[in-house]
């Protein structure tokens, strides 16, 4: 709900409204989600939408659980191969 303020400036009525920003991101419009990039607006793919949610939660990709795999999971192999990478 914006906080709406009438001004009377130089004889001239302004109405001001203030909209405090949603705490959490993003935000949906009829049920889509865009950023805005320079003066115009860009639908956002999935994993932009997950990491402006994660961002605003103040979490991360390697704080969510994931309950369908366990440490055996993981690929020494692959974990390997990426620390040699970077």
């Amino acid at each position: 709900m914006p906080d709406i303020e009438v001004i009377v400036y130089k004889g001239k009525t302004v109405i001001q409204l203030s909209i405090i920003a949603y705490p959490i991101k993003p935000v949906s419009f009829k049920e889509k989600y865009y950023k805005t990039i320079h003066n115009s607006n860009h639908l956002m793919g999935l994993s932009e939408i997950a990491n402006e949610h994660f961002k605003t939660m103040n979490l991360s990709w390697d704080f969510a659980p994931d309950s369908n795999h366990t440490i055996e999971n993981i690929s020494l192999e692959k974990v390997n191969k990426f620390i040699e990478m970077i």
